[in-house]
């Protein structure tokens, strides 16, 4: 039991590490920070853009979570999906983000 807590904790860091900053244009980081910032208690951990799609990493104390956002127009962007925890690239594929997109938007998950 302990091997596999330890295997799941290395896990979570493993992709942690790998979704640690943010990546893509910086007007698109900054219009999808300052849409996720006009949210009360919200604080935004992480953006990565590629292309037309999003993921963003927040706190909302005490907990966390991530979000998908796709592309409406220029640089506004649309609410997929927000969870608690960890959003998987399976997830994402399920809400319509291409399967390429979302693994390159969250590298290391299923």
């Amino acid at each position: 039991m302990k091997r596999l807590l330890f295997a799941v904790m290395a896990s979570l860091l493993t992709v942690s590490a790998a979704i640690a900053a943010d990546s893509g244009p910086k007007a698109d980081i900054a219009a999808l920070r300052a849409l996720a910032a006009s949210r009360p208690h919200v604080t935004v951990d992480n953006v990565r853009v590629a292309g037309n799609y999003a993921a963003l990493d927040w706190i909302m104390p005490p907990a966390g979570g991530m979000s998908i956002y796709k592309r409406a127009t220029g640089h506004h962007w649309t609410l997929l999906m927000s969870d608690g925890g960890v959003v998987t690239a399976g997830d994402a594929i399920k809400k319509g983000v291409p399967a390429a997109t979302a693994h390159k938007l969250l590298p290391g998950t299923p």
